[in-house]
């Protein structure tokens, strides 16, 4: 579980809840992502696009979010490229 340790690390330092925070980061990307790649069955193929553009838009603007260093990014854009 991720929220035991943000709590715990928020009480303390942004610096040693962001690792915690760039998890749940990743989580909402893996949720997000699986609804667009396995769409319900009420999804056309037209909409499933425009979704899967929109996620692509909403991945950009949260990696500009991100501290920017590498060791941070490097595993959402790993997440990104499985």
């Amino acid at each position: 579980c991720v929220m035991g340790p943000l709590a715990a690390a928020s009480i303390e330092s942004y610096q040693r809840a962001y690792p915690h925070m760039i998890r749940l980061h990743m989580i909402n990307e893996i949720e997000r992502s699986f609804r667009v790649i396995f769409p319900s069955a009420q999804m056309t193929e037209g909409s499933r696009r425009v979704e899967m553009a929109k996620l692509c838009d909403e991945w950009n603007m949260r990696l500009e979010l991100t501290q920017p260093s590498m060791g941070e990014r490097e595993p959402l854009l790993a997440l990104r490229r499985s």
